[in-house]
């Protein structure tokens, strides 16, 4: 997926927040959760995120989401990952 593509698809869906994120080669974040849909594109490096046990691997071009409140563990690959993050908050 292109990054034009994905910030298309983004903003037809309701995602408002976009932003740029990396993570240092090897890194990671325990189980946490957050408070907004988050819809993920990989630009560099690989991101794995582990969700109710299920460990998936993403690399440049490959997008995935992560619904508001699910819980889940992202950890970073040999090089820094570099990715767009979209969020979408609940209306209240």
């Amino acid at each position: 997926m292109t990054e034009a593509q994905f910030l298309a698809d983004a903003k037809r869906d309701g995602y408002a927040e976009i932003l740029e994120r990396e993570m240092q080669a090897g890194s990671n974040a325990t189980e946490h959760r957050h408070g907004f849909d988050a819809h993920i594109l990989v630009t560099a490096g690989e991101f794995t995120i582990t969700i109710a046990g299920n460990v998936n691997t993403y690399r440049a071009g490959e997008a995935f989401a992560v619904p508001a409140g699910t819980a889940h563990a992202e950890a970073a690959g040999a090089e820094p990952v570099r990715y767009t993050v979209a969020r979408r908050h609940a209306q209240s």
